[in-house]
């Protein structure tokens, strides 16, 4: 199976969607973004020279697509890295450190 049939053969609306699988979505996505974020800016604000951190999200935390329905935990926790990274940005800002999110 191909990684979008496999993505794909999850789809379900979010009454018949498991719990540990929405779960699942928000450890990976936005607990691994909230750890990794943590650890670098910490030590990036302790040597203070600045420099910059990208967060890889997804096209689904930009916009709903009708191409992600049955997904609601994977979209909820994109859109969840998305204001993230905005909000970390501002709070960097001034340690002359940039945060970014690219999205495909």
């Amino acid at each position: 199976m191909q990684p979008k049939q496999v993505f794909s053969s999850l789809a379900k609306p979010i009454w018949e969607t498991d719990p540990n699988t929405w779960q699942k979505n928000y450890n990976v996505n936005v607990f691994g973004v909230f750890y990794g974020l943590k650890a670098a800016l910490a030590q990036m604000v302790a040597q203070g020279k600045g420099g910059s951190v990208i967060v890889n999200s997804s096209a689904g935390g930009l916009e709903s697509k009708e191409a992600l329905q049955g997904h609601s935990g994977y979209t909820s926790s994109k859109f969840a890295v998305t204001g993230i990274v905005k909000y970390v940005a501002a709070e960097a800002a001034g340690h002359n450190i940039r945060v970014n999110a690219i999205a495909a």
